[in-house]
C-alpha cells in the first residue's frame, strides 16, 4: 500500500509542479522581465529541478544533460548562448531592418541578435510559444551553472587548468588539427563531468559547417556567463517587450491569418462550395492526391508507399518539384504565410482534380454534384491551434455581410507522444483532457480504428492529453495518465484547443453547421515512457512516413466518397 501511496503523491506532486510553472511564467510575463538564476527565476528552477522532465534528462544530476542540451539549443537561436539579455518581442519590425533574421533549427520563429549581449526572439505564436522558450532558457542556465560550479576555484574567479584551455581553444581563430580536438574534449568531458567517448559521439552532432567546434563554443559561453553571475553579480536577463505585453492572447494574427485566406477563396469563387479543413503538413495531402499522375512512369513500377518515403527525402528535390508543379497546374492554391502565424496553407479545388488518375477510391457523382474544397494549413502550436481555428471559422465579412463558411469537416492530424506501442503507431483519440484540469472534449470521431488497421502499423483508441509543454513531462505524470481512470493512450499539445474552437463555432456561436464533421488522429513521434525513445533521442527519420500518408489518405478517402 504504501508504495502505491507514494507513486500516487510524486504524480501528484510533478502534477502542481507544472501548474506552478505555468502561473509563475504567465506572472513574470506580466511582470515584464525576470532573472532566470535570480530570486525572481527560483520557482522555475526549483520545478524544473523537481520534475526531472524526460526530455531533459539528467537535469538533477552534477554531470551535465548533453541531449536535452542538443535538444533545447536546436529550438533557440544561433549565439544564445553568448547573451546575457534575451528579449521576447512581438512583431515590431526587425524584418525591415539591418538586422540578419536566424531561425532556429528545429523551431520556425524569427530571432535579432541586436548586439553582443542581446538577442530578440520574436512571439507571433501565442502563449505556448513563450512556456517553450523560458523552459528550455531555463535548462540552458541552470545547466551553464554546472558548468561554473565545475570550473571555479574560489570566490575571486580563479578557474580550473581545464577551463583556461578549453577557454584559449575557443578564443584562438585558428583551426584545430584532429590531435588538438581531442586534447580539448578530454578538458572539456572533465568539465562537464562525462567522458571522453559520450563526448566524441555527440561532437559532430553539434557541428555546422560554420562552426565545426560549435559543442566548445557552447560549453564555454554559458559557463563564462554564468561565471560572471556568481563572482560579479551581472545577471542574465529574460525581457518581454511593451507590444508583446499588450497583444498576446488578441488574436491579431490569426485573424490576418485567417482574412487572407477567406479573401483569396472568395477571388477564386470558392467561398461558397463545401469546404474540409485539415490540419497537416505540407506534403501529405499534395502528394496523395497528386502524386500517381505527376510521377506515372515511378508510381506504376514501386509501391507507393516507397514513392512517399522518396519524396519525404530532402535529396529528391526534383521528383518533389515535379508534383508540385502538376498540383499547382491541377488548381492548388498556395498561400504563403506573411500573417506571422507561421502556417501556410494550400488549397485544392477538386472539381480541376482527375479522378481517375488518383489511386484511392472516389464516388464520383457526389463529387461531381458537391465539388468539395479542401483547404490544409500547417501545424498550428500549442494554443495558436485555438487562434488561428477559431478565427478561420467566423464568417467572412464582406461589404457589411457576413458569409457564413460551409464547413463540413475538419481533419487534425499530427505527432504525438505514446503511451503504450511505440514510434510509428496511430493514436484515435475519442477525447482530449487539459492537463492539470479536468477539462475534456469529447467528440464523435470519424476515424475509427477498423479503418486503419491490418496496414502493418500498430493502431490504439483512447482518451488524449493536450499538455502545457512536451519539455515538462516526466514518468511519473505519464504513468498516471495511462494508468487512472482517463485511459490515456497519448498527449501532444493542440488536440483541445482544436476541438474547444470547433465545439464554439459549431455549437455555441453557430458559425459552421452544428453537425460539422471532425477526424483526428495521430502518430507516435515517441514513447515519453521508454527511455532512449524520448523526443531527445532525435527524429523518426522515415518511420514517420507510412503512418502519415496511412492516416490522409483514409481522411481524403473519407472527404472524397
Amino acid at each position: 500500500m504504501s508504495n502505491k501511496h507514494h507513486e500516487r503523491t510524486r504524480a501528484q506532486e510533478s502534477s502542481n509542479a507544472i501548474e506552478r510553472m505555468y502561473i509563475t511564467m504567465r506572472h513574470l510575463f506580466i511582470r515584464g522581465f525576470y532573472k532566470p538564476m535570480g530570486v525572481s527565476g527560483e520557482m522555475l528552477r526549483n520545478s524544473l529541478l523537481f520534475l526531472r522532465p524526460e526530455i531533459y534528462g539528467s537535469i538533477g544530476d552534477e554531470k551535465a544533460e548533453l541531449e536535452g542540451l542538443l535538444y533545447v539549443i536546436d529550438r533557440l537561436p544561433e549565439g544564445i548562448e553568448e547573451c546575457m539579455f534575451i528579449n521576447l518581442t512581438s512583431d515590431e519590425g526587425y524584418s525591415n531592418s539591418h538586422f540578419k533574421t536566424i531561425i532556429p533549427e528545429k523551431r520556425r520563429r524569427n530571432c535579432y541578435r541586436i548586439d553582443d549581449e542581446q538577442m530578440n526572439i520574436e512571439i507571433t505564436r501565442g502563449r505556448s510559444e513563450i512556456y517553450d522558450i523560458l523552459t528550455h532558457l531555463t535548462f540552458l542556465f541552470v545547466e551553464s551553472h554546472k558548468i561554473s560550479n565545475r570550473v571555479l576555484i574560489n570566490e575571486e574567479g580563479l578557474t580550473t587548468r581545464d577551463w583556461i584551455k578549453l577557454e584559449k581553444a575557443v578564443l584562438s581563430k585558428k583551426k584545430l588539427t584532429n590531435e588538438e580536438r581531442e586534447v580539448v574534449i578530454t578538458h572539456t568531458a572533465n568539465i562537464l563531468g562525462r567522458t571522453f567517448d559520450e563526448l566524441r559521439e555527440v561532437y559532430h552532432e553539434f557541428a555546422t559547417p560554420k562552426q565545426p567546434e560549435r559543442l566548445l563554443h557552447i560549453v564555454y559561453w554559458l559557463g563564462k556567463l554564468a561565471i560572471e553571475e556568481q563572482i560579479n553579480n551581472n545577471k542574465r536577463t529574460v525581457t518581454f517587450s511593451p507590444v508583446l505585453r499588450e497583444r498576446i492572447g488578441h488574436h491579431i494574427h490569426g485573424e490576418i491569418w485567417a482574412n487572407n485566406i477567406k479573401e483569396i477563396l472568395f477571388k477564386n469563387s470558392l467561398l461558397d462550395r463545401p469546404i474540409h479543413i485539415i490540419s497537416a503538413n505540407m506534403h501529405s495531402v499534395m502528394n496523395t492526391l497528386f502524386a500517381p499522375s505527376a510521377l506515372k512512369a515511378v508510381t506504376s513500377k514501386k509501391d507507393i508507399f516507397n514513392v512517399y518515403e522518396a519524396l519525404s527525402n530532402n535529396e529528391n528535390q526534383e521528383l518533389r518539384n515535379k508534383v508540385n508543379t502538376e498540383a499547382l497546374r491541377k488548381g492548388m492554391l498556395y498561400i504563403k504565410d506573411s500573417s506571422g502565424t507561421n502556417i501556410d496553407v494550400q488549397i485544392f479545388d477538386t472539381s480541376k482534380i482527375d479522378v481517375s488518375k488518383l489511386d484511392i477510391k472516389v464516388n464520383e457523382s457526389i463529387l461531381k454534384e458537391n465539388k468539395p474544397v479542401i483547404l490544409v494549413m500547417d501545424y498550428a502550436f500549442g494554443e495558436q491551434a485555438y487562434e488561428t481555428i477559431d478565427e478561420l471559422l467566423k464568417p467572412y465579412k464582406r461589404n457589411k455581410k457576413n458569409i457564413h463558411l460551409n464547413v463540413e469537416s475538419i481533419s487534425i492530424m499530427g505527432k504525438a507522444g505514446i503511451l503504450e506501442g511505440g514510434k510509428g503507431d496511430i493514436m484515435i483519440p475519442s477525447a482530449h483532457i487539459f492537463e492539470g484540469t479536468a477539462d475534456n472534449y469529447p467528440f464523435e470521431n470519424e476515424l475509427k480504428k477498423e479503418d486503419l488497421v491490418g496496414n502493418g502499423v500498430d493502431v490504439y483508441e483512447g482518451t488524449m492529453i493536450t499538455v502545457l509543454g512536451t519539455s515538462l513531462q516526466n514518468k511519473d505524470i505519464l504513468k498516471f495518465f495511462h494508468k487512472s481512470t482517463w485511459k490515456v493512450i497519448g498527449l501532444e499539445m493542440e488536440g483541445a484547443h482544436y476541438q474547444k474552437a470547433i465545439q464554439a463555432a459549431s455549437k455555441v456561436r453557430g458559425s459552421i453547421c452544428s453537425n460539422v464533421k471532425v477526424r483526428y488522429a495521430y502518430y507516435a513521434s515517441d514513447n515519453p515512457l521508454e527511455t532512449g525513445a524520448t523526443l531527445a533521442s532525435g527524429g523518426l527519420g522515415t518511420t514517420g512516413v507510412k503512418p502519415t500518408y496511412l492516416i490522409t489518405r483514409t481522411i481524403l478517402k473519407q472527404i472524397l466518397n
